[in-house]
């Protein structure tokens, strides 16, 4: 059965959910944590992540103080040189926002527009050192990329270490891999696919 999150508080909904159902979110949203409180005989796939409420930007520097590669989080202050650019500017929360910045001028300027501090920054890996960008779903510690390519063993390490210091049972990350390293660029902890 499907629902929307908006409607679970509803008494009839939550009446129909079994103690024996599984459930799978296709949301970050906020209301998660209330639904899981109301249901805490399931099975619920993420529960200890979602029960974290952990933001983007948190996901990220969890994963680097655990040695997993990411890109650079960049500090925005008004001293930020244009060589360091383009940058890419990313909402701290999990809504889909991702923005690539040229200049200090253009930041500045979205800056004036928008609460800086809803926002960070991450370092670009350059093109030029990039070998592969790799889209991967992970679930139970099985790992399937989305071209059908073979997974080498550092990626699986990678993907597996990633849901053991989240708590994520399944997932989609995007990965750049680049001669020295691969960066997890993106986790979702509500994919969608079958």
């Amino acid at each position: 059965d499907y629902y929307y999150i908006e409607d679970i508080d509803k008494k009839e909904i939550i009446k129909r959910i079994s103690p024996k159902d599984i459930i799978y979110f296709l949301t970050n949203d906020k209301k998660i944590k209330n639904v899981i409180k109301q249901l805490p005989n399931n099975k619920i796939l993420n529960k200890e992540y979602y029960l974290k409420g952990l933001t983007k930007i948190e996901v990220q520097k969890m994963l680097a103080n655990n040695g997993i590669n990411t890109p650079e989080i960049i500090n925005y202050d008004d001293n930020l040189e244009n060589s360091i650019f383009p940058l890419y500017l990313k909402y701290k929360n999990h809504d889909v926002f991702v923005a690539k910045i040229c200049s200090k001028r253009s930041l500045n300027y979205l800056f004036s527009k928008f609460n800086s501090n809803k926002f960070y920054l991450e370092k670009e890996i350059k093109q030029k050192d990039i070998v592969k960008e790799h889209k991967i779903y992970y679930s139970n510690k099985d790992i399937f990329e989305n071209d059908k390519d073979i997974i080498s063993d550092k990626i699986k390490n990678i993907c597996n270490k990633l849901s053991e210091v989240t708590g994520l049972d399944v997932y989609s990350a995007d990965l750049i891999e680049t001669k020295d390293k691969i960066y997890v660029i993106d986790v979702n902890s509500a994919p969608g696919f079958w």
